[in-house]
């Protein structure tokens, strides 16, 4: 499932985020339990991490290996690369375009789940924070959304 969700991305350079299958424990099936929502080991729990320490070098490899700048006149690539890089003058700006990858890659997760017949339950933004302790970040990672899937019980779609 990873590995479609990455095909799918704009690009194959280095994303402003990672996508992760967090294996199941007993302290996040206890933390849903809290919330209301009984969970067991037949759920795919994806959490999607953004790097604190993103840089624009990091970005440049994310531009120059996106489907959009290899489809440029090679004469055309320097002045795309330029404007995109652009969004590191200000934070704001680096935030937005951030915030924009992260949300085409849960649109991406959640398409992938619909098309293997999972149903997807993203967890809400407020409370990722209460989640951040049990679901495990490497050094420079900051959790930024949690999804869940569950196989419907005869294997279909949800028709609403």
């Amino acid at each position: 499932m990873i590995e479609k969700i990455r095909t799918l991305s704009g690009s194959y350079g280095t994303a402003p985020y990672t996508v992760t299958v967090i294996p199941f424990s007993r302290d996040i099936q206890q933390r849903f339990k809290q919330i209301g929502l009984e969970i067991s080991a037949d759920y795919l729990l994806i959490a999607i991490f953004v790097w604190t320490d993103y840089s624009a070098q990091d970005m440049k490899d994310f531009v120059c290996l996106s489907a959009e700048f290899i489809s440029l006149p090679e004469e055309e690539q320097q002045v795309f690369l330029t404007e995109r890089l652009s969004v590191f003058k200000n934070p704001a700006d680096k935030n937005r375009w951030i915030e924009k990858q992260v949300s085409l890659a849960i649109g991406i997760i959640n398409y992938v789940g619909f098309n293997n017949h999972l149903e997807v339950v993203q967890v809400p933004d407020f409370m990722i924070e209460d989640f951040a302790s049990v679901v495990p970040a490497g050094p420079d990672l900051k959790l930024y959304s949690l999804a869940f899937f569950k196989r419907n019980r005869k294997g279909q779609r949800d028709s609403g």
